[in-house]
């Protein structure tokens, strides 16, 4: 229903209503659930700030070169842009909605089953998992083709990746604000046009995330040799 609003309706107030409702009923939830799992990602750590913040940067980054790509390659264009008070105040109504819904995304196909399965289960398998259910979130999605849905297992992985390397949910949330804010904005905010239908800026966006997650996984691969105690 929020999508529906700000994809179809274009009704912020709408789209913002539903993002609290969301959000409300899952944060609701998970902290029922932490009575009974205490140590949960979702605990707000000291070094949360820092965390959400540096997947913020890395999440408006990839998404922000994405768009300056295809722009300075005259894959899309810019058809209408706002003046800036209007920009301003559907900037922060966007940011704010999308900080709600990427959070109670977070929760509902990620935090949730990492806190029950973390020690049944591998991490591999833990990924794997977090990754179809985000997947399946957007369902609806099902026709827009080949690149969507590689585009939502990508970015499941890198959300799935960073959770279980840091163990809370803070760093892979700012990379996920960090991209539906960027996608708000080129999307909803500015209106672009496509020149080339046959490769777009979701095609360089896809190819981004695909060097972002193999750069994850190095770091991951890394770690795990780091740890593995040296045998005779």
């Amino acid at each position: 229903m929020a999508e529906g609003a700000i994809l179809f309706k274009k009704d912020n107030l709408e789209f913002f209503f539903w993002m609290c409702i969301f959000f409300l009923t899952s944060f609701s939830y998970k902290k029922w659930q932490s009575g009974i799992l205490p140590h949960s990602a979702l605990n707000w750590k000291a070094s949360a700030p820092r965390e959400v913040l540096s997947g913020l940067f890395i999440g408006i980054g990839c998404a922000s070169a994405a768009f300056t790509i295809a722009l300075g390659s005259h894959l899309i264009a810019i058809e209408t842009y706002p003046s800036f008070l209007p920009f301003t105040r559907s900037f922060i109504m966007l940011s704010f909605g999308v900080l709600l819904t990427s959070l109670s995304e977070d929760i509902l196909t990620r935090v949730i089953w990492y806190d029950r399965f973390q020690k049944q289960i591998t991490p591999s398998a833990l990924i794997f998992l977090t990754t179809l259910l985000y997947s399946l979130n957007h369902i609806y999605r099902y026709n827009d083709g080949w690149l969507v849905w590689t585009h939502l297992i990508l970015i499941g992985l890198i959300f799935g990746t960073t959770l279980v390397q840091k163990r809370t949910i803070w760093f892979s949330f700012g990379i996920h604000w960090g991209l539906n804010i960027i996608y708000q904005v080129t999307n909803n905010i500015i209106q672009t046009r496509e020149i080339n239908t046959s490769f777009s800026g979701f095609h360089i966006l896809v190819i981004l995330e695909a060097i972002l997650l193999l750069f994850l996984l190095l770091i991951r691969n890394q770690s795990q040799n780091i740890k593995q105690p040296i045998t005779q």
